[in-house]
């Protein structure tokens, strides 16, 4: 029979694993779908793509800091749930370390990419001195570029599945 804390541990479960979906999935829709279909539309010199593509980015980006709450909130309470079981793995806490900074890299690089955007929207003199002045920026720049999102989410999925194999065999 189930008690009520499994009921809520595969509820967290569920809304950790569809906001990762949501998140890494709408990402790799964006790279994969409309960012061509946007470059194929301006050779046409198609102009209302461009703001159906703004607009679908915008009501993708409050999906996204959505995920990134859910993320972070169910996270951080499934990690507790593992991390307090007796017989826990090295191996285990490593994958996890590994999975949670890379989960802040790529919450770092949404964030970042949502600033650039509105510094740019708000003040275009200021973006450009910001862009000028700032030389780590330039250097990093790929390392925070949207497709990390997609790269970085992909090994975090491959380090979720690690950890669901190091847990098993803790508890076999």
């Amino acid at each position: 029979m189930w008690e009520l804390f499994d009921i809520l541990t595969v509820t967290v479960r569920w809304v950790h694993s569809a906001s990762a979906i949501l998140w890494i999935g709408g990402s790799i829709f964006f790279l994969v779908v409309l960012r061509p279909a946007i470059r194929d539309s301006e050779k046409t010199g198609s102009t209302p793509n461009k703001l159906i593509a703004s607009l679908a980015t915008l009501h993708f980006r409050e999906w996204v800091h959505l995920s990134m709450v859910a993320l972070l909130v169910s996270g951080a309470i499934l990690s507790f749930d593992r991390l307090t079981e007796p017989s826990i793995s090295a191996v285990y806490i490593g994958a996890l370390t590994a999975k949670i900074a890379i989960a802040f890299w790529l919450f770092g690089i949404g964030t970042a990419t949502y600033r650039r955007k509105t510094i740019a929207k708000s003040d275009i003199g200021r973006q450009e001195d910001v862009e000028t002045n700032n030389k780590l920026v330039k250097w990093l720049k790929p390392l925070i570029s949207p497709p990390m999102i997609v790269y970085g989410g992909l090994i975090v999925i491959l380090l979720s599945n690690l950890l669901n194999i190091a847990f098993e065999k803790v508890i076999r």
